[in-house]
């Protein structure tokens, strides 16, 4: 495909041009984003990380909605097989799309462990928290910020808070709710090497307040590096915790503070080897 096509209306007027042409002698096409070209012919594989615009179609644009509900059920019309990285993703395909066992294929997410990175000095040496991902709303970071203030109320005053990943227009909140709540120890990173994150997860207890996951790659990350997990409960995300010790398991949301505070008290070391502990705690509403 031509360079630079960041545009997503370039992106698409391309594949649905450029692409079919010339491959249209090809003996199979894999589309990995999620969706396939209206035009092309032959057998086709797509892969669909999640159905997120379909089951929190709030997230999204008008435009990118009317889309995708015109653009999903005809990838599965068209598609010989549908691959998804958990079996969550595979039941929200056959419920929302009408895919078939046949179609579907469930191939969870690899994870090459990365060595060699360093704490940024920034935390070094600190006890901290860190809650991974870009800041998309079906993140969920404010929780993680809430809880942090909650600690603060309860006495704990020396956990910091650290959000790793890109910057999205939903940082600036982010930052205006940790300066309202009087916290000036929650950093944010933006993207960090991985080796880098590699070493952050070594040295710290995760908060995973997602609300909703194809598959759930920091829990992966996490336990890869031996570092425990406090996540959101909930039926939007794939059930990871289901091979993982679960015994700090809260049904009030006003518990999200003290796992978060316990875990990284009794934290194992990052040699530790799997399972890791998790508790999955509801999800409470995001200022």
């Amino acid at each position: 495909m031509p360079a630079a096509l960041r545009n997503k209306a370039a992106r698409i007027a391309v594949e649905n041009t450029w692409l079919s042409l010339v491959s249209r002698s090809d003996d199979l096409i894999h589309h990995a984003g999620g969706a396939i070209t209206f035009t092309g012919s032959g057998p086709r594989v797509t892969t669909i990380h999640d159905l997120q615009p379909l089951d929190l179609p709030a997230n999204f644009s008008a435009v990118k909605r009317s889309w995708l509900r015109l653009l999903l059920p005809l990838t599965v019309k068209r598609s010989s097989k549908i691959v998804v990285p958990s079996n969550f993703t595979a039941d929200r395909c056959r419920a929302l799309l009408g895919a078939t066992d046949d179609q579907l294929v469930v191939l969870p997410h690899g994870f090459e462990a990365e060595t060699g990175g360093s704490v940024p000095n920034a935390v070094a040496g600190r006890r901290f928290l860190l809650s991974p991902g870009i800041a998309y709303p079906h993140k969920r970071h404010g929780d993680a910020i809430s809880a942090l203030a909650k600690l603060r109320e309860l006495g704990v005053g020396d956990l910091a808070l650290v959000f790793t990943g890109r910057p999205r227009k939903r940082t600036a909140a982010l930052h205006e709710q940790a300066a309202k709540a009087g916290l000036c120890d929650v950093l944010f990173l933006g993207r960090v090497p991985a080796s880098e994150l590699a070493a952050l997860y070594q040295a710290a207890a995760c908060a995973v307040p997602s609300e909703y996951e194809g598959f759930g790659y920091p829990l992966l990350e996490a336990m890869a590096n031996g570092c425990p997990v406090v996540t959101a409960a909930g039926e939007r995300r794939p059930r990871s915790s289901a091979t993982l010790d679960s015994s700090c398991r809260s049904e009030r949301p006003t518990s999200w503070p003290t796992p978060c505070n316990r875990f990284w008290t009794t934290r194992r070391p990052a040699t530790v080897s799997l399972p890791v502990a998790v508790a999955e705690l509801p999800i409470s509403p995001t200022p």
